[in-house]
């Protein structure tokens, strides 16, 4: 059964409220992340081998949607759940990308 939520702007509007700004803590197993967007993340969406901290800070939000919309939210499988689940199964699928969980 495909659901087709179609919720992803939804979920990224979330994410973005929890992860607005630049981040750069030494704790953060992630490294330097903007829009929850880390930068390995960023630098495979730019087909670079990797990116400095002042190319993850200048990172746009326009840039930061084009990763989540072609990369993590059809690799979290966001139309094929439903309402709600969509956005936990996204969540939690960057919570590992970034080293967070674990």
């Amino acid at each position: 059964m495909t659901y087709g939520s179609g919720n992803s702007s939804r979920a990224l509007e979330l994410v973005f409220g929890d992860e607005g700004g630049y981040s750069n803590v030494r704790t953060d197993r992630g490294g330097p992340t903007k829009y929850g967007v880390a930068h390995r993340a960023l630098a495979a969406h730019r087909g670079a081998k990797s990116v400095t901290a002042d190319q993850v800070k200048g990172m746009s939000r326009e840039e930061a949607v084009d990763i989540y919309q072609g990369s993590f939210w059809p690799q979290c499988g966001g139309d094929l759940l439903p309402p709600g689940l969509d956005l936990c199964r996204f969540r939690f699928r960057g919570e590992l990308r970034s080293g967070a969980c674990g």
